[in-house]
C-alpha cells in the first residue's frame, strides 16, 4: 500500500505484503497507519510513515527486510499498537521526531541491527515503554534513545526483557553489543528504569548501558541487569543505580570514560574476573560479590554498611578497587586457607587512593585447623596514600592452640592475617611462672631456719632439731606477651607444707663471742592452682578476651633438701642456706564446651636450686617493757629447669620453657615485746613484722612449638611476681627445760605467725607454726 497527500490515513484491515515495503504513508502534514492485520515488506520496511505528525497504531505482526516500523516526523511521532515488529537488517522500530516521540508497542520487537531506535531533537520529549512480558532484541543495540535538550524516558516493566547482541533467532552474536544506548545533541537527559531484565551477556565486553556524548544518562535497575557498562569521554553526567541484581560479564573489561560517572549499588553487584573502571563515585550499601581477578572503581569507592565479598569456597580471588576507598561499617569477606603451609587467601588491592573508615573483615576457612605460619595478605593498600582503616573480624577461631588476628603492616602497606599462639597458651606459661614464683617467694618464703639463741645454762655446743608447717592461699596476676600482644593472667593457689631440720650449734664460740650453727633440712610442699581460660576475639589492636570457656588445673608436689649456716654476735644475726628442689606438676584442662586449648592431662617435672641469706640487727627500744626492733634485709636466688608441656590441639605442639630464675630481694623490720613469766624459766614474745619483697629477675621465657607446622615457633614472655608487701603478726614461746622434761633437751622454742600479702599482682594469706628443741 502506498498513500501520499497532505493528510494520510491508512486503516485498511487484513494482511498486507509488499515486494519492497508493506505500507508506505507519505504525508505533508499528518500520517496515520492503523487497522488490523499483518504487514510485511520483503526488501524494505514493513511500515514506513513520514509527515509532520506521525502516528502508527497498526495491530498485527509487522516485518521488514530492512526495518519493521519506521515513523519519521517533523514534529511528533508515536508508535503503538499490538503485535510483534521486526527488521531483518535494520531496526524493529524506528521513531524519530523534532518534538515528542513515543514508542509503546505491545509485542516483541526484533532488529538485525537494533531493536528500537527512538530519537527526538530540540526540547522534545522521548518516551519508550516495554510493557508486560514483551521483549526487545537487537543485533548490536536493544534500545537506542537520543534526545536534544529535552528529556527521554525508557521504562522496562517487570517481566519484560531488552537484549543486545542476539540475532532474530535469539542466538548470541559475536562482538560487543549494547542492550541500551543513549545519545544527545545538546545536553538533554535520558532516564531508563528497568524492572525487568536487561541482557548483554553475549560477549565479554557487551554492555547493559552505553552512555553516549552530550547527554546525561540515568539508569536505575530494580530488576536484573546482565552485562557491563560504559560511557564516552563526551558523555554528560552518568548515574547508575542498582537495587536488585547486576551481573557483570565474565572476563568483561569496560571503562566509564565520562567525567561525571557514578554507580550506587544497594542490591547485588556480581563480578567474575570483570573490570569496570573510570567511575568517579562508586557507593555500596548492598553486596558486591567478586570472583577471580576483578577490578572496580575509578576515583572513589565508598562502602556504607554494605558487603564486599569474595567468598566462594576457594582462595585466590583478587579484587582491585581503584581510587580512595572508605568504609563506614559493613563487611569485607575473604576465603582463607588456614591449613599447614598455606598462605592462600582472597585479596583486595587498593590503588590510587587512601584506605580509611571502619569495616568488619569476615573469613571463611577453606582449609584445616590453624597452625603457626607466615602472615597472609588480605588488603594490599597503596603505600603512597596509606591506610587509617579500623577493623574488626569475624569467622576466625576463638579457641584452640593457634589463633589469628589482622594487623596493619605499614612496612608492607598491607593488612595481614597473622597467626599466633592462643594468648591462653601464653597464659599457661604465665600461670606456671606465677605458680613457681609463688612457691619460691611465698611458700618457700625467704626465712631463716628456726635457730634461736640459747638461754639455758650448760654446754656451749649442742644439737638441735626443729619442725615447721605452713599453709595458705593466694591470688596472683601477671602479664604474658606473645606475638598476639600482652595479656593478663590470673592464678589462684592453695598450698600446705612441712619442713624439718637438725643442726649443731655452738654458743659464745671461740673468743669472739659468736653463736655459730650448721645444719640440714628437708621438706615438702603440696598444693593446687586454678587458672581460667578465656575465648579471645580478634580486634583491631590484637585479641580481646571474652567469656571464660574452661580452666587449667595444676597440682604440684615439691620435695627439697638443703644446708644452712647461721652466725650471730651481739645484736648481729645472719644466715645462709642452700636448697635443692624437685617439683612434680600434674596439669589438666577442663573445657565444658569442647573449645579448649588441647592440653593433655600430663605430669611434668621441674628441678632447681635456691640460695638465700639474710642479715638482721637487734635494736633495743624499751628494755623495761622488753621492746626491741629488728631490721632485716636479705635475698633469695633460684634457678629451675622445667619439662615441656604437650598440647593435643596443635598437632602435638609443645610449650618449651627456658631456665627460670627468681631474684628476690627483701627488706623489713620486726617490732617485738618479750614478757618473762613468773619463775624466770618461761617467756612469751609478741611480734609484728612488715616486709617488702621484689623479684628482680627478667621475665620468664618460653616457646610455643607448633607440631603442625615444621619449624614454627613463637616466643612467650611472662612476668614474675613483682613487688609485694607482707604484714605478719605472731607470738612465740620459750621455756628452759628441766633435766628429763624432754630427754636431754635444754630449751624449747615455738611460735606461730599469720601473714597477709598484698601487692599489685598478689593478694593472699599464710600461716606458719614452728617448734625447736635445743639439746
Amino acid at each position: 500500500i502506498l498513500a501520499t497527500g497532505t493528510t494520510v490515513d491508512v486503516t485498511r484491515d487484513g494482511t498486507v505484503t509488499g515486494g519492497t515495503d508493506g505500507i508506505v504513508a507519505l504525508a505533508g502534514d499528518t500520517a496515520s497507519v492503523g487497522g488490523t492485520g499483518d504487514v510485511s515488506g520483503t526488501t524494505g520496511a514493513g511500515i514506513l510513515a513520514t509527515g509532520t505528525t506521525v502516528d502508527v497504531t497498526r495491530d498485527g505482526v509487522v516485518t521488514g527486510g530492512t526495518d519493521g516500523i519506521v515513523a519519521l516526523a517533523g514534529d511528533t511521532a508515536s508508535v503503538t499498537g499490538t503485535g510483534d515488529a521486526s527488521g531483518t537488517t535494520g531496526a524493529g522500530i524506528v521513531a524519530s521526531g523534532v518534538n515528542d516521540v513515543t514508542v509503546n508497542r505491545d509485542g516483541a520487537v526484533d532488529g538485525g541491527d537494533a531493536g528500537i531506535v527512538a530519537e527526538t531533537a530540540g526540547a522534545g520529549t522521548l518516551a519508550v515503554t516495554v510493557s508486560g512480558t514483551n521483549t526487545v532484541d537487537g543485533g548490536t543495540t536493544g534500545i537506542s534513545a537520543t534526545v536534544g535538550t529535552g528529556t527521554g524516558t525508557v521504562d522496562i516493566a517487570a517481566g519484560a526483557q531488552v537484549r543486545g547482541g542476539v540475532d532474530l533467532a535469539n542466538a548470541d552474536l559475536a562482538g560487543a553489543a549494547a542492550a541500551l544506548a543513549t545519545f544527545g545533541d545538546a545536553g538533554g537527559t535520558v532516564t531508563i528504569n528497568n524492572a525487568g531484565t536487561v541482557d548483554a551477556d553475549n560477549a565479554a565486553n557487551s554492555v547493559v548501558i552505553a552512555a553516549g556524548d552530550n547527554v546525561d544518562t540515568v539508569f536505575t535497575n530494580t530488576g536484573t541487569a546482565l552485562g557491563m557498562a560504559s560511557s564516552t569521554a563526551g558523555a554528560g553526567a552518568v548515574t547508575l543505580t542498582n537495587t536488585n541484581l547486576w551481573m557483570l560479564n565474565t572476563g568483561g573489561a569496560t571503562v566509564m570514560a565520562g567525567a561525571g560517572d557514578s554507580f550506587a549499588n544497594s542490591g547485588t553487584l556480581n563480578l567474575d574476573s570483570s573490570s569496570l573502571t573510570g567511575i568517579e563515585a562508586l557507593t555500596n550499601t548492598g553486596t558486591i560479590v567478586s570472583n577471580g581477578a576483578s577490578t572496580l572503581g575509578g576515583t572513589s569507592v565508598v562502602n556504607t554498611g554494605g558487603m564486599i565479598t569474595q567468598v566462594d569456597g576457594t582462595t585466590g580471588d583478587v579484587l582491585t578497587l581503584q581510587g580512595a576507598v572508605s568504609s563506614t561499617g559493613g563487611t569485607f569477606g575473604f576465603d582463607v586457607d588456614l591449613s599447614a603451609g598455606s598462605t592462600a587467601a582472597d585479596q583486595i588491592a587498593v590503588t590510587g587512593g587512601a584506605l580509611s573508615g571502619d569495616v568488619t573483615l569476615a573469613f571463611n576457612n577453606t582449609g584445616g585447623t590453624g597452625v603457626l605460619g607466615g602472615p597472609i595478605t588480605l588488603i594490599d593498600y597503596d603505600g603512597a596514600f596509606g591506610s587509617t582503616l579500623s577493623f574488626s573480624s569475624a569467622g576466625l577461631p576463638t579457641t584452640g592452640a593457634v589463633l589469628y588476628n589482622v594487623v596493619d603492616n605499614a612496612g608492607a602497606s598491607a593488612l595481614q592475617l597473622q597467626s599466633s599462639a592462643n594468648p591462653a597458651i601464653g597464659g599457661i606459661a604465665g600461670g606456671l611462672t606465677l605458680t613457681r614464683s609463688l612457691i619460691g617467694a611465698v611458700v618457700n618464703r625467704p626465712s631463716s631456719p628456726f635457730v634461736s639463741g640459747l638461754a639455758a645454762e650448760g654446754e656451749a655446743c649442742g644439737y638441735g632439731t626443729w619442725a615447721r608447717t605452713t599453709g595458705g592461699s593466694a591470688d596472683l596476676d601477671g602479664d604474658t606477651t606473645t606475638r598476639a600482644g600482652t595479656f593478663s593472667n590470673s592464678v589462684s593457689i592453695d598450698y600446705v607444707g612441712l619442713q624439718g631440720g637438725v643442726d649443731f650449734a655452738c654458743f659464745n664460740a671461740a673468743d669472739g663471742g659468736w653463736d655459730l650453727g650448721f645444719g640440714g633440712f628437708a621438706g615438702f610442699n603440696t598444693g593446687d592452682s586454678t587458672q581460667p581460660i578465656f575465648a579471645f576475639t580478634p580486634g583491631p589492636g590484637g585479641f580481646v578476651p571474652g567469656a571464660q570457656i574452661g580452666r587449667i588445673d595444676t597440682d604440684f608436689d615439691q620435695n627439697y633438701v638443703g644446708l644452712y649456716l647461721t652466725a650471730a654476735r651481739g645484736s648481729f644475726v645472719s644466715e645462709l642456706q642452700l636448697r635443692y628442689e624437685t617439683t612434680d606438676f600434674d596439669i589438666s584442662e577442663t573445657a565444658p564446651g569442647g573449645g579448649g586449648l588441647g592440653v593433655f592431662d600430663q605430669n611434668f617435672d621441674s628441678t632447681g636450686y635456691t640460695i638465700s641469706g639474710s642479715v638482721s640487727y637487734i635494736l633495743p627500744v624499751n628494755e623495761a617493757m622488753g621492746l626491741t626492733f629488728v631490721p632485716t634485709a636479705g635475698f633469695s636466688y633460684s634457678s629451675a629447669d622445667t619439662d615441656d608441656i604437650t598440647l593435643a590441639g596443635a598437632a602435638n605442639g609443645r610449650i618449651v620453657f627456658d631456665d627460670t630464675e627468681t631474684q628476690i630481694g627483701f627488706i623489713g623490720g620486726t617490732l617485738s615485746r618479750a614478757q618473762l613469766l613468773p619463775g624466770g624459766d618461761k617467756a612469751w614474745n609478741y611480734f609484728v613484722t612488715g616486709t617488702v619483697y621484689h623479684d628482680f629477675a627478667d621475665d620468664t621465657k618460653a616457646r610455643f612449638i607448633d607440631g603442625g607446622a615444621a619449624g614454627a615457633v613463637e616466643n612467650i614472655s611472662s612476668s614474675n611476681i613483682g613487688t609485694y608487701g607482707e604484714l605478719s603478726i605472731g607470738a612465740g614461746f620459750v621455756q628452759i627445760l628441766e633435766p628429763g622434761m624432754f630427754g636431754k633437751g635444754r630449751q624449747f622454742n615455738a611460735n606461730i605467725r599469720l601473714d597477709g600479702r598484698y601487692g599489685e599482682d598478689i593478694d593472699g594469706w599464710g600461716i606458719t607454726a614452728q617448734a625447736r628443741v635445743q639439746f
